[in-house]
């Protein structure tokens, strides 16, 4: 599955997500795969409810005119041999007041279950997703999850340091999955992504049923990208060679 925003460890799946200020999301339907490699499919092929441009950087936005920055309507942003079969389309519509800070008060398990959605969550004001099957010759074959968020002026730059604080706080500690089993976290920065860049990810002890996540988790500007895989489908998505590009999106 391919999402926007960091997948991983996540606790949103199979429920009505809800944006920061409690407004269900909406979504739009499954629809076919493009037959064609990405490049070949960029005249013929229009996902549904894609923006017709992009928002302009800075300023208020909204969760639709986020969707104009996903991978599925930026076709370029995806490398060639990568043809994701669209399974959901959303956002968090109007734009709300900034989110209040829960990151510092979570406890470590939180960590075990976070896509892009529940790690973007200090201070947002607007969101859109994008989730995806990878087809199983895929050599990026698992799950990602592709996450964009919105903030106000400086907000966005708070929020890495919230996740960096949270992956200080819970680099060791114990969880029950099937067996007991240490997590180890680590939050190593990235250069030559955005305006800054943090690799996040979640590693289970050997012998462990709960899956491995990473989470790549780029600023530019007072946006953010997350994308997240995990390991549940066997083997993990290269989502580092993935946001290195859907960043060139975000950045416009």
């Amino acid at each position: 599955m391919v999402v926007l925003g960091a997948s991983g460890c996540s606790s949103d799946e199979g429920r009505p997500v809800v944006d920061g200020s409690g407004m269900p999301t909406t979504a739009v339907a499954v629809v076919p795969t493009p037959s064609a490699s990405p490049t070949d499919a960029l005249p013929s092929y229009t996902p549904p409810d894609c923006p017709s441009g992009s928002p302009a950087p800075g300023g208020t936005v909204n969760g639709h005119d986020l969707r104009a920055l996903l991978p599925v309507c930026q076709y370029q942003n995806r490398p060639a041999d990568w043809t994701p079969e669209l399974k959901s389309l959303e956002d968090g519509g109007p734009a709300s007041a900034p989110a209040a800070a829960e990151l510092p008060g979570k406890d470590c398990s939180f960590l075990v279950d976070a896509k892009g959605f529940n790690l973007s969550t200090d201070f947002r004001t607007a969101w859109a997703r994008e989730s995806d099957d990878a087809p199983s010759d895929s050599v990026f074959h698992p799950v990602v999850d592709d996450f964009i968020a919105a903030y106000q002026p400086g907000d966005a730059k708070k929020l890495l340091g919230d996740i960096r604080d949270f992956a200080d706080r819970c680099s060791s500690f114990d969880v029950y999955a099937g067996s007991q089993t240490t997590m180890t976290v680590t939050a190593d920065p990235l250069s030559g992504l955005g305006d800054e860049a943090i690799d996040l990810k979640c590693t289970p002890g050997p012998n462990a049923i709960v899956q491995r996540m990473e989470s790549i988790i780029v600023r530019v500007g007072d946006r953010v990208l997350f994308v997240t895989g995990d390991s549940h489908q066997g083997g993990m998505p290269k989502v580092q060679d993935l946001a290195t590009m859907e960043v060139r999106g975000l950045s416009g």
